[in-house]
Formats: C-alpha cells, structure tokens, sequence
C-alpha cells in the first residue's frame, strides 16, 4: 500500500513517532513482501517516520547523489594525492633538517671564507622559517620602552 498524505511535513513531529493502524477486512486481497495473504481482521501497526513533502523527494534525491559523489571524489583525491605525495613530502623534510644542520655548523669555531659566511647568513633566515622581519613589524604595531638590562 502507498498513502499520500496531503501534509506529510506534519507527521511525526511532536517528538513521539505517530502510529498507522490498518485492519485487514476481507481474505486474500492483500499481501506482504513475502507473499503471504493477510487473514480477515488482522491488525498491523506500522509507526511513521518524519516525512518530507511529495514534490521534493527529487531534490532531496538528487542532492544526496551529488553529496554522496563529492565526497567520494574528496577522498580518493585524498588519498591519492597522500600516495603520491607522501614520498616527496618526506624528501623535501629531509632536505630541511639536512640544511638546518648545514647552517648551524656556523655556530661552530670554524673558519670560513667570507662568501660563505655571506651565503649562510641568507640560509640562515630560510632555515630558521623567519622570513619576515619581524624586529621591523613589531617596531610598527607595538610599543616597547628601552630599559637598562636586569642582569648587567
């Protein structure tokens, strides 16, 4: 059986599902999913879901297709992206600690020619991931009061 109701948004609403009673009345008219007839005076009460509107089922279907398909494209993209991605991301980390090793060697005793020195201090701010300057920056926003050191 099929009901459609004229106002299905208001079914099922005040917390508490609402019930459908139906009493079968003659023999052999009506039959279950399995193909057993239903017997004369038997009751079945089915308990009725919150129901949208009739004329929206389409949209509702259709935008569960796109959301179902968006989703599945996300996270094979993911996936596949993380794939490949996973090698080289770990390659250029390993490029990162082996130039942050490199660069702190300065702080080291070792003599160097000057270009060299020159160079690492450019390196420097790459490895240190401080591109900005920031002593500039704050000058611009905050203000600080020059003070004598504490332990002098």
């Amino acid at each position: 059986m099929q009901f459609n109701f004229t106002n299905a948004t208001s079914i099922s609403t005040n917390g508490d599902p609402d019930a459908l009673k139906a009493t079968f009345w003659a023999w052999n008219m009506f039959k279950d999913l399995n193909g057993a007839t239903f017997k004369p005076k038997q009751v079945r009460i089915k308990t009725l879901p919150t129901m949208i509107p009739y004329d929206q089922i389409g949209a509702v279907e259709s935008l569960g297709t796109f959301a179902q398909v968006s989703l599945t494209a996300t996270i094979s993209g993911s996936f596949i992206s993380s794939l490949a991605l996973d090698g080289s991301l770990n390659l250029l980390w390993g490029m990162v600690e082996s130039q942050q090793i490199v660069v702190h060697l300065a702080l080291n005793d070792i003599s160097t020619p000057g270009n060299v020195a020159f160079f690492n201090s450019y390196l420097l701010n790459i490895a240190a991931f401080d591109p900005l300057p920031t002593d500039e920056i704050f000058e611009l926003f905050f203000e600080f009061e020059h003070s004598e050191p504490v332990s002098a």
